[in-house]
C-alpha cells in the first residue's frame, strides 16, 4: 500500500513567523509573534491658582530636560532581484541587507548561513559590499560565511549589505527539499541571511536529524522574473504576487523567511474562507485531493490560531512512496 508525502508551504501576511524548508527533513514551521511594547504617555496635571486680588506673577516651576529617546528598533529588510531560468535550473540574485544591530553589543563581525554552498558547486558569490565599500576578506565555509567589519557597529547602529550570486541548483531527493525535480523547481533557505544573535552568533552545523538553523524575523522585498522556453510557469509563494510588467513582485513583513517554488506543472485553485485567502498547488492527477473541502477546513483549524491572512500548500513532486 503507498500513501503521497505533500510538502506544505505556510505563507504568513501578519505579524508571525514564516515556513522554513531545509535538509535533511521536508518543512519546518517557525512561527513568533513580534511583540512590541506599547508607550503611554503619562498624562499632566494642570495646575489651578485661586484669582488674587491684585495681579501676581507666579514663577514657573523648574523643568527636567527631555530624556534622549532610544533609536527606533527595525527588523532586517531583505531585497531580492531575482532571476530564474527553470529549464536551465539558473538563478541570479541581486540581494540587499539593511540590519540594524539590535543585539544590545558592539559587534565586530557578522555571520551570514548560505545553506547552498552545503552543495558542492551550487553557491557562487560574485560581489560583497558593506555601505557601498567592496568586502574580500570574508571566510565562507560550508554554510557559514564570516566578515570582519572595518568598523565596530554600535548598538543601534546600521549597515547595508549588498551581495551578488548565482545558484546552479542541485537535483533534489527525498531527504532535500531544496532543488529541482523533473516536476518543479524549489527554492528554500535559498540566499545569505544574518543569523540571530545571543551572546555570540547562532549558527548550528547541519545533522542527520532535526533542524539546525534559526532566524531573525525580517521583512523581505521580492522581484521574481522568470525565463521558461516551454510551457507558462506557475509560482507558489511566502505572499501574494503583484503582477508588474516582465516580473512578479512580493512583500512580506515579521516573517522567518521567503520560500519559492515553480512548477509549469502546477495547477491552483484559490479559496476565501472567513476571511483567509487558501492557496493549493497540485499536479492534475491530484485535483480530486486537493478540492476536498474537508482538507482545507482542517489546515484552517491547525493554523487558525496564528491569525492568517494568506495560506497556501504546495504538493512536492515526484512523489516519495513509503509503506502504511
Amino acid at each position: 500500500m503507498r500513501r503521497y508525502v505533500l510538502a506544505l508551504l505556510i505563507l504568513l501576511l501578519t505579524a508571525c513567523g514564516e515556513i522554513n524548508f531545509q535538509p535533511p527533513s521536508t518543512i519546518n514551521t517557525a512561527l513568533a509573534p513580534d511583540l512590541i511594547p506599547t508607550q503611554i504617555a503619562t498624562p499632566m496635571r494642570a495646575a489651578v491658582e485661586p484669582s488674587p486680588p491684585a495681579a501676581t506673577s507666579s514663577p514657573n516651576p523648574p523643568t527636567s530636560p527631555p530624556t534622549p529617546s532610544s533609536p527606533q528598533s527595525i527588523r532586517p529588510q531583505y531585497t531580492l532581484i531575482t532571476s530564474l531560468d527553470y529549464a536551465a535550473h539558473h538563478v541570479n540574485v541581486e540581494e540587499s541587507i539593511h540590519y540594524q544591530n539590535d543585539t544590545g553589543a558592539a559587534l565586530t563581525d557578522l555571520v551570514l548561513a548560505i545553506e547552498p554552498n552545503l552543495w558542492k558547486g551550487c553557491f557562487n558569490l560574485k560581489s560583497l559590499s558593506i555601505d557601498g565599500q567592496s568586502v574580500t576578506g570574508y571566510i565562507l565555509n560550508d554554510d557559514r560565511l564570516e566578515i570582519s567589519l572595518l568598523k565596530t557597529l554600535a548598538p543601534g547602529g546600521a549597515l547595508d549589505l549588498k551581495e551578488q550570486f548565482e545558484l546552479n541548483l542541485p537535483a533534489a531527493d527525498t531527504h532535500h527539499v531544496f532543488g529541482y525535480n523533473d516536476r518543479q523547481l524549489n527554492l528554500v533557505d535559498w540566499y545569505p541571511f544574518i543569523v540571530p544573535y545571543s551572546n555570540g552568533w547562532l549558527l548550528h552545523p547541519p545533522a542527520d536529524v532535526g533542524e539546525h538553523l534559526v532566524y531573525d524575523l525580517a521583512d523581505f522585498d521580492v522581484t521574481l522574473s522568470v525565463k521558461s522556453q516551454s510551457m507558462p510557469v506557475t509560482v507558489a509563494a511566502s505572499s501574494l504576487a503583484e503582477s508588474l510588467p516582465g516580473n512578479t513582485h512580493y512583500h512580506l513583513d515579521n516573517a522567518r523567511t521567503f520560500v519559492l517554488s515553480a512548477s509549469n506543472n502546477y495547477r491552483s485553485l484559490s479559496i476565501n474562507s472567513t476571511g483567509v485567502i487558501v492557496t493549493s498547488y497540485y499536479f492534475q492527477e491530484h485535483e480530486a485531493q486537493a478540492k476536498r473541502a474537508e482538507n482545507i477546513q482542517f489546515l484552517l483549524r491547525i493554523y487558525s490560531v496564528y491569525h492568517l491572512d494568506f495560506l497556501s500548500e504546495n504538493e512536492k513532486g515526484p512523489q516519495i512512496e513509503a509503506p502504511c
